[in-house]
């Protein structure tokens, strides 16, 4: 801890309350520094760093508890040893507080305080008195835009575009005090009063549950409630004054991450219950009462039994896990139980089997069922109360719709059921996509559905936690460890206790408690087979289970649980290109913080009808006008499938283009229909259609009811593919009916979660017999191993991609060794296949025979350090060049070996660099920097002075390239004049040879005959052509000799 902490005398301060904030300050930096550590450090020393923050905690926690008088609660050891339990320390109501400001996921007080970073930013807005177009206000509204950022902020490194705590705490060293009177005590008032000027909500769930309004800490804030000058935007602004009058910027700043509940600190909860008792974790997992859980672990004789749950409080779902596609053979096996058969299987009962059930593309739900103490208190005499996934009390938008249906469907007494809701629309024949399903479930709530609708509400069961059919203290012991049993005996009793039910719930909406379909499975064909029925039925996909296991409280389990979806297999559709329309703002968050504050994530889109028109037309006036006119559909956003250097070079393809987006007032060139609002949510800018680029995507499928793509992904950037070659709205509708079925292929991110999956469990790095023999045979053709923990990766870099049965496509690579470098197996493989059918040779290490390096992507770290270490050695940068991997695709779509632009190269060695200069600079440009529109104006006026100077062109414009290239050829002096060359049809790249040619005075003919003096091919097919043509292997002439001959200023011999 920091020495600046607080005072370390003798006790000050009665309770927590009364505890400077500045210690949890400090700790919060601490911990973030901790965390930073950790990132920059190997594996070993990222273990030190958890034990350094455990250290912290418990440092921080002493040192509280000694201020406050509690040095009998600690230990008379050392806090680092194991006998500090912090549970013991504090009464549960004053470790509530610091737990919840610790860990803010664990507040269960604060957990709705309807503040968002927009609304937040606005608060502070008004709190601090701002002028609304002030350049401070205008910055923290748009705190995510780097354009915003005050001049005397631009070169602070602590600020952190996308991440308003640090905006705030830039505007606030010069409105806050220096030294901080900020007690732990204000802070949780400041929360309390935000929490309650947001009760809108709650009121809601006390209308639906009859609960008693939430008591509040300020008297003014309750008799406000009570009249109708209650105005909770005044309270906010006071609750963020006081912070402000009393805390310095960070204290401020820290308690704006609280709030947000995002403190950066990786302490998630259960890093942080581990450390607080040791029975925490589990006791918060079974009944998510941070209350009962504080009271219990304050208790030094507390132990946890086997676990078990309790009607009423929220336990911790099971969850799937996904497996690996390449061992999924090896999955089912492992997940066959030899539980009873199905009453209705005709198969014998002895037969190992799994079971299978559809994969609900729905909202996950648990319901809880309970008699009441009094006929009158709730639901005909029963407690029913819903929860989300996380644990969030969802009973305000589900239990009154589902009451009628649960009572009728369920014979229990007290049960707590795991399902899922599904929406089913009848008049659309179709369930509800998730993302309309919350606004649907809204409507039907509030009773304000549509006459016209038909929505029925579906519960669809698929577990059971808790079963009581009495209230006796046998019954509820037995009924708490339904949870152990295996899955075939809960099944059994679901069967029992479900009868499926359906009432009507107001107009237009029926309510559904019902079983969900399970079927059975042993092997990997029959899981494949229901994978795809299911889809057909609608179903997001699959879930498999063991039917011998239990329930696992919050936890994935291979040989228990797992999901199949489609998109976790190759196939949607492919090959989309759609056009760049608008671009959000990222924030700061997740692993993409270096492109906080950027223009990163842009809508695309396809165009609205096609326009005809005769092939003579493109290119002309008419036809741009035309197209200039035509509507656009944003179908979707992407936001992967490019790397940094590709977001840099559009951000500065864009440059100066953008125009500001707003929802109401959408651009002309949008078709004027009803977009869905997550479509265009976040929005911030958009373009002119012929400003754009065309982007080439693979997505799994079209939303028909959003017109959206479900998962788009960029494949490629096409910079010089004009933008109105896209296919329309239709065409893309087309695609999505003729889309590649999902096909299972394997995947190296997700090998590791079945390596332990076997009867032994098998270390990391070790080979099975298969994966000997491939090393093997790597080395036996002399490539050198290497790897890492992976054991995909390491047979992917000892041996590649083994090519021995794959015929060759051209020589267009003859002589030319290669070495790929990608972010995963696959890409890595088809790059090597396309190598070795364009005639090329690929190594799997850099050694002195490579010529080129292929990279996937330039912001890899591999890619980077050999970028590193070829230019650092001057003897490799003679020869080895990094080129993109778009050269290799083009070289393979033409099956010829084009020239190398600007745009492939990543590192050019100098033979490389001296012929992308020359190719470029033919006319004085410079490929090798960026350019603006003043640099072009200054070029073309020197070219126009040229022209009039050398008396090439008597008009006043700049030079053209088919008109001037006669005229050229006397300023270029004549070296191929009066010379006559011809270009066989070979597709071979040389296109640049040819200008050069015609420009220097040689005459193109279109057939070999006697006249002709030269046959210009490249020089990658010289031998081969010679070869078969031995009679024109005099007039044989390459690019390398074209160069030369310019050089030389002079013809030279062949």
């Amino acid at each position: 801890m920091s020495e600046k902490a607080a005072p370390t005398s003798s006790p000050h301060f009665r309770t927590v309350d009364e505890i400077p904030f500045s210690i949890l300050t400090n700790l919060y930096r601490d911990l973030r520094h901790a965390r930073a550590t950790r990132q920059r450090s190997a594996s070993n020393n990222g273990k030190q760093a958890d034990l350094r923050r455990g250290t912290l905690l418990s440092a921080a926690w002493t040192h509280i508890a000694q201020l406050c008088g509690r040095t009998s609660q600690l230990p008379s050891i050392q806090h680092d040893n194991r006998n500090f339990v912090p549970a013991h320390v504090f009464p549960p109501s004053e470790s509530f507080k610091l737990v919840s400001l610790l860990v803010p996921a664990l507040d269960s007080a604060h957990a709705y305080m309807g503040m968002k970073e927009s609304k937040l930013a606005d608060c502070f807005i008004k709190s601090l008195d701002l002028d609304p177009n002030g350049a401070d206000a205008q910055w923290l509204r748009h705190y995510k835009e780097k354009d915003y950022r005050p001049q005397k902020w631009k070169r602070d490194i602590d600020i952190v575009d996308g991440n308003l705590p640090t905006v705030l705490k830039a505007l606030l060293k010069e409105r806050c005090a220096q030294e901080s009177s900020l007690t732990i005590g204000c802070v949780w008032n400041a929360l309390e009063t935000l929490t309650q000027t947001a009760k809108r909500r709650h009121r809601r769930i006390a209308k639906v549950f009859q609960l008693p309004e939430p008591s509040s800490t300020s008297n003014a804030s309750v008799a406000g409630r009570q009249h109708d000058s209650f105005q909770p935007d005044v309270l906010r602004a006071n609750a963020i004054r006081s912070l402000v009058s009393s805390g310095t910027a960070e204290d401020v700043s820290e308690v704006s991450r609280i709030v947000l509940k995002d403190l950066d600190i990786r302490l998630n909860e259960d890093s942080f219950l581990n450390w607080f008792h040791p029975a925490a974790k589990q006791h918060y997992t079974q009944m998510h009462d941070i209350h009962k859980l504080l009271s219990d672990c304050h208790d030094p004789k507390f132990e946890i039994g086997e676990a078990c749950v309790q009607i009423g409080h929220y336990a911790s779902v099971m969850l799937t896990m996904r497996p690996s596609r390449r061992k999924l053979d090896l999955v089912c096996k492992n997940l066959l139980g030899n539980g009873p058969a199905e009453p209705s299987s005709s198969e014998n009962a002895d037969n190992s089997y799994f079971i299978m059930e559809p994969k609900l593309d729905g909202e996950r739900m648990q319901l809880h069922k309970w008699k009441a103490k009094s006929q009158s208190e709730d639901f005909g005499g029963y407690n029913i109360r819903t929860f989300s996934r996380r644990g969030n009390d969802s009973s305000a938008m589900y239990a009154e719709a589902l009451t009628e249906a649960v009572l009728l469907a369920v014979k229990a007494e007290d049960v707590i059921l795991d399902g899922e809701i599904m929406i089913w629309d009848e008049l659309r024949a179709s369930w509800v996509r998730f993302e309309d399903m919350r606004e649907v479930s809204t409507s039907i709530a509030k009773r304000s559905v549509s006459e016209s609708a038909s929505y029925v509400l579906r519960f669809m069961v698929f577990d059971v936690l808790y079963i009581a059919q009495d209230d006796s203290e046998d019954a509820r012991r037995a009924a708490s460890k339904v949870i152990r049993l295996p899955l075939y005996q809960r099944r059994e009793l679901l069967k029992k206790i479900i009868q499926p039910k359906e009432v009507s719930f107001g107009s237009g909406v029926r309510t559904r408690v019902e079983l969900i379909r399970m079927e059975r499975g042993s092997n990997e064909t029959e899981l494949i087979q229901a994978l795809q029925r299911y889809e057909t039925l609608g179903y997001e996909g699959v879930i498999a289970k063991n039917p011998d296991q239990p329930y696992l409280l919050a936890e994935r389990n291979i040989r228990v649980a797992i999901k199949l979806k489609p998109d976790y297999f190759d196939g949607g559709i492919q090959d989309l290109d759609c056009l760049i329309l608008g671009a959000r703002y990222s924030d700061s968050r997740g692993h993409r913080t270096q492109r906080a504050g950027s223009l990163s994530s842009f809508l695309i889109g396809v165009r609205s009808t096609e326009l005809y028109a005769s092939s003579q037309m493109h290119g002309n006036e008419e036809w741009e006008e035309r197209m200039k006119k035509c509507k656009w559909i944003p179908v979707g956003s992407i936001g992967t499938g490019y790397s940094d250097d590709e977001l840099a070079q559009l951000q500065h393809r864009f440059r100066g283009e953008w125009k500001d987006f707003h929802n109401l007032d959408l651009p002309e060139h949008f078709e004027q229909r009803e977009y869905a609002p997550s479509l265009l949510a976040g929005v911030a800018k958009w373009i002119q259609p012929w400003r754009s680029v065309v982007v080439t995507v693979q997505a799994y499928e079209l939303n028909r009811r959003l017109s959206a793509l479900r998962f788009p992904r960029v494949q490629r950037i096409n910079w010089e593919k004009p933008y109105y070659d896209v296919p329309t709205f239709t065409q893309l509708i087309d695609l999505d009916d003729n889309k590649t079925p999902p096909v299972v292929v394997a995947d190296e991110n997700d090998v590791d979660d079945v390596l332990d999956i076997g009867n032994k469990k098998r270390k990391r790095g070790t080979l099975e017999s298969d994966e000997e023999d491939a090393v093997q045979r790597a080395r036996n053709e002399g490539h050198i191993v290497t790897g890492g923990r992976s054991t995909r990766k390491l047979i992917s870099s000892a041996a590649g991609l083994d090519v021995s049965n794959v015929k060759r496509k051209t020589s267009a690579f003859q002589n030319t060794c290669f070495y790929v470098v990608a972010e995963d197996c696959k890409s890595k493989e088809e790059l090597e296949l396309k190598i070795h059918e364009l005639g090329g040779r690929f190594l799997q290490s850099l050694t002195s025979e490579i010529d080129f390096v292929i990279c996937t992507t330039p912001s890899l770290p591999k890619a980077r350090r050999l970028k590193h270490v070829i230019s650092s050695n001057k003897n490799d940068t003679q020869k080895c060049s990094i080129l993109r991997r778009v050269w290799v695709d083009d070289c393979h779509d033409r099956l010829s070996r084009i020239d190398i632009r600007r745009s492939d190269v990543v590192l050019a060695s100098q033979t490389l660099a001296a012929i992308v200069f020359k190719f470029a600079d033919r006319f004085g440009d410079y490929w090798d920097r960026n350019c603006d529109e003043v640099s072009i104006a200054e070029s073309l006026r020197e070219v126009e002075k040229w022209t009039k100077e050398t008396n090439i062109d008597d008009k006043d414009e700049p030079l053209g390239i088919n008109e001037g290239l006669p005229e050229v050829s006397r300023v270029c002096n004549n070296v191929f004049a009066n010379t006559n060359v011809f270009v066989p049809p070979l597709r071979i790249g040389l296109a640049g040879s040819k200008l050069l040619l015609e420009a220097y005075g040689a005459q193109l003919v279109e057939k070999l005959d006697e006249r002709t003096e030269f046959v210009l091919i490249h020089s990658s097919l010289r031998d081969e052509l010679e070869k078969d043509n031995p009679a024109i292997q005099s007039k044989i002439i390459t690019e390398i000799w074209v160069e030369e001959c310019i050089d030389a200023g002079k013809l030279l011999s062949t």
